[in-house]
């Protein structure tokens, strides 16, 4: 697999602080997801141009949890916020001459590694479409940002799993 043409995410984020020298990465609260019987963290973040941006660029990753390769296991969380910088770099245009994915993205994915189609999932028990009921994984996550951050506990039985992720997200970042 050739990679000359990927640019890595310390050399994105160089660039990015060449034109925006007082840009910040705020990372959100990562949270587990299951999707077709395999276990992801979600890593997301924000990336501000600087103190006043009212469009911060955001991005997310998926790593798998376990990690499948001796360097990513136990460090899921720093490749995967890695990941979604890389993403987000990318998004503002910075090392994209043919692909947003890192090199490591790339080279450590195995060839044999199955694609997962959140729609074909449908109704499969942890599977992620949009429209299922919230998982018990996010009503438990909801339950324990309420609990911390002191907000009125929604009405987790009538969430979807697209409207209790807005809602995990929005709250991470208030």
């Amino acid at each position: 697999m050739d990679l000359g043409d990927y640019v890595e995410v310390k050399d994105r984020l160089a660039q990015a602080l060449k034109q925006y020298p007082d840009l910040r990465v705020v990372e959100r609260t990562p949270y587990i997801l299951e999707v077709a019987d395999r276990t992801f963290l979600v890593c997301s973040l924000d990336v501000h141009r600087d103190a006043d941006d009212q469009l911060p660029v955001q991005a997310a990753a998926w790593e798998p949890l376990p990690g499948r390769t001796p360097y990513t296991r136990d460090s899921e969380l720093m490749v995967g916020m890695t990941s979604a910088l890389g993403r987000a770099l990318g998004y503002m245009g910075f090392g994209i001459a043919k692909s947003i994915a890192s090199a490591n993205e790339v080279q450590n994915r195995p060839p044999e590694s199955p694609r997962i189609d959140a729609n074909a999932a449908g109704g499969t028990k942890g599977a992620w479409n949009p429209d299922n009921a919230a998982s018990e994984k996010q009503k438990r996550a909801i339950w324990v940002i309420c609990k911390k951050k002191g907000l009125e506990m929604p009405n987790v039985d009538t969430m979807t799993m697209a409207d209790a992720g807005a809602w995990i997200q929005e709250a991470d970042r208030g």
